[in-house]
């Protein structure tokens, strides 16, 4: 969550040596934020919610 409470939508994704980074973004005030994905993160799942609407 950010400052303004709302919630972190994984908008996109990259691979930066060797790593996925997810990049997120508020849904109340639209901050962008980045961060590694983990081990378990399952990434069809986060693509599917970053394409809804």
């Amino acid at each position: 969550m950010e400052v303004c409470q709302g919630l972190m939508k994984p908008v996109d994704y990259d691979y930066k040596h060797g790593k996925v980074i997810i990049q997120f973004r508020c849904i109340k005030c639209g901050k962008t934020g980045i961060n590694k994905a983990a081990p378990d993160d399952n990434l069809d799942r986060l693509l599917q919610k970053s394409q809804m609407g």
